[in-house]
């Protein structure tokens, strides 16, 4: 049976209590229609977890008491920082779920020569990665950005070890880049519709970007973003304590 965990942000746990309201509550009471007494699972999107029991129901809120702390979930290693170029608004959505789904750290929509959209709704998006997580079983929230330049970009991730830019035909394969497994972070780039202009690819290059072939035949950038991620993931997981469950 699938287990439902519920959100909690840490700053409303008090003394061991806290009310499930909004759409958490809604979900809980009104759609799972869990009563007085019913032990449920919530996380506050720092790794950290808790088995709680609802205490009281009224009309808008499920008062809860925290029974139980679970060992506090690892972060997928490596770290992983997605600059995606922005697209379409439901492309978008896609790409965030996925990517959450997928434990990335960070996501962050880039202004590209080819991008469909210059602007996120960045409330729709953060409310799709939280139903993500909470479907995936992950207890780690991404963080999602506002639109950034390429410049921005680039010195965002100035400090990362492995930079990684999607390109169809680069040389090498993503199984090929031997550090992988050993970086705690990775960047990674990933076009929007139309791909990168040369001029971009090149100034990726030059603050040191990898050029990595994901794929021999073009993809959608929302499935572009899926089979690099789930690569990276198939070559490092073996690697994460989270893994195995911890």
């Amino acid at each position: 049976m699938h287990a439902y965990q519920f959100y909690i942000s840490m700053e409303k746990i008090q003394e061991g209590t806290f009310d499930l309201e909004g759409d958490e509550y809604r979900h809980c009471c009104r759609v799972l229609r869990k009563i007085r007494g019913d032990s449920i699972d919530v996380f506050a999107g720092n790794g950290r977890r808790w088995s709680a029991r609802i205490e009281k129901i009224s009309n808008n809120k499920a008062e809860c008491r925290i029974m139980e702390e679970y060992p506090p979930q690892s972060r997928l290693k490596p770290e992983i920082i997605l600059g995606v170029g922005l697209l379409k608004n439901n492309l978008m959505d896609d790409v965030v779920v996925a990517a959450t789904a997928l434990g990335v750290a960070e996501i962050m929509p880039l202004y590209i020569t080819h991008s469909i959209k210059n602007k996120i709704n960045h409330d729709r998006l953060e409310k799709l990665a939280l139903s993500a997580l909470k479907q995936s079983g992950l207890a780690f929230l991404p963080i999602i950005s506002d639109c950034l330049t390429l410049d921005k970009w680039f010195n965002l991730t100035e400090e990362i070890s492995l930079k990684l830019i999607a390109e169809q035909h680069a040389s090498v394969n993503l199984n090929r880049i031997q550090q992988l497994p050993s970086v705690e972070q990775v960047a990674l780039m990933i076009g929007p519709e139309g791909g990168f202009e040369k001029n971009e690819i090149e100034k990726a290059q030059r603050f040191d970007f990898n050029k990595i072939n994901i794929f021999p035949y073009r993809l959608r950038t929302e499935l572009a973003v899926v089979t690099a991620l789930a690569g990276i993931r198939t070559l490092t997981l073996k690697n994460n304590e989270a893994y195995n469950g911890n």
